[in-house]
């Protein structure tokens, strides 16, 4: 009778101790979860506000989002050190540089289940052995936009699809008067010149660099300016150039300026090739919170998820499935997401030289100021 007493008190105890555990447990979970902030550096719009309403509503896990003004910038800041963000957004080439210094933690894949969803011929270019450091996210591609009226009144038996329309000064001289606007990235000219020349995409050589060079300057009377990405946008949609070096992204949003003053804008992935440019998403090697970054990153791969995304920003992203949920006048395309014809002439820069970076732009200023 006294065993079983003991028995039963002490069972009754064990009971009461694993309930006790359990609910501190749920507890410390539930209060982790609510106070985690996942601090991000990303494009402007990678991250719509629906879904990031989401995500946190779904995890308990908040984000503090700060927008990136450049490659560049993104870069100093994670050679400091000191700016502690838990995921960001860099692209190519720069990601490859940045592996190869170890800014970033290889990812624990087992973590992120749907990265099964990544199409794996982007997978590819960024493995490292069997580790990754990075993850494709959206994608597009670089080639030149330009205003129709205006060309087919000068070249009305021509189909416009080389970069010889940007290069080559027997075309331009035809042009120049209506203006020409050339890009203001050195590294973008030279491997869009280097397509044209069918050299490989990657200037690699210090004599590729001075070939190129030499053709710059034949070309470089004509181009009336050098544009970053919204000065282009504006100057083409307003009428001010003519022809100007654009990513696919901004000459959506020249069409659309373009509309507003009755001018129509094409855009041209010239037949020579061009550059495939990819944005990723990436964990710093310092990040404060590592697994809670996993956490993310495997949201944002679901399918439905990144169709919202590319709905949203209007840009591809890498993830094939999420087709399903993508609207059709944006899938359709061809802007967006160009034949499989087009997507073979296609090249990754995957350049991450620093030395030949710098050579490249000296050279490049030199063209600049017509040196």
């Amino acid at each position: 009778m006294i065993n079983r007493t003991y028995i039963f008190i002490a069972s009754i105890c064990l009971i009461f101790f694993a309930g006790l555990y359990y609910s501190v447990f749920l507890l410390h979970k539930q209060t982790t979860s609510k106070h985690t902030q996942l601090t991000i550096y990303t494009w402007m719009d990678f991250i719509p506000p629906e879904l990031q309403k989401k995500f946190e509503d779904k995890t308990g896990i908040k984000l503090h989002i700060d927008y990136i003004d450049s490659d560049e910038g993104l870069e100093a800041k994670l050679l400091t050190g000191k700016a502690e963000y838990d995921i960001v957004y860099p692209s190519t080439p720069y990601v490859f540089r940045h592996m190869k210094l170890g800014l970033y933690a290889p990812l624990s894949l087992e973590k992120i289940p749907n990265i099964q969803y990544v199409d794996k011929d982007f997978l590819n270019d960024f493995k490292t052995g069997s580790t990754l450091y990075s993850i494709p996210y959206l994608w597009g591609t670089s080639g030149f936009a330009y205003n129709t009226q205006t060309f087919n009144s000068i070249f009305p038996n021509e189909t416009i699809d080389s970069w010889a329309y940007v290069f080559d000064p027997k075309k331009l001289k035809k042009i120049a008067k209506k203006g020409v606007s050339s890009t203001s990235c050195g590294n973008e000219l030279f491997c869009a010149i280097g397509f044209w020349q069918n050299f490989r995409p990657q200037v690699s050589t210090l004599k590729t660099i001075d070939i190129i060079t030499q053709i710059a300057n034949q070309a470089r009377p004509y181009w009336r300016v050098f544009l970053s990405s919204e000065s282009a946008i504006q100057a083409l949609g307003s009428g001010e150039v003519a022809i100007a070096f654009m990513w696919n992204g901004d000459a959506l949003m020249a069409q659309q300026l373009g509309a507003l003053h009755n001018k129509k804008i094409q855009y041209v992935i010239p037949k020579e090739g061009s550059l495939k440019w990819i944005d990723e998403l990436a964990i710093p090697h310092n990040a404060p919170n590592y697994e809670a970054a996993h956490t993310l990153i495997n949201f944002l791969l679901e399918p439905e998820h990144m169709a919202l995304v590319t709905n949203y920003v209007r840009f591809a992203n890498t993830c094939a499935k999420s087709k399903n949920f993508i609207r059709p006048d944006i899938l359709e395309n061809k802007i967006i997401y160009p034949d499989e014809s087009v997507m073979k002439t296609l090249a990754i820069d995957t350049h991450a030289n620093p030395q030949l970076e710098r050579t490249i732009n000296r050279h490049f200023f030199k063209i600049l100021v017509g040196y």
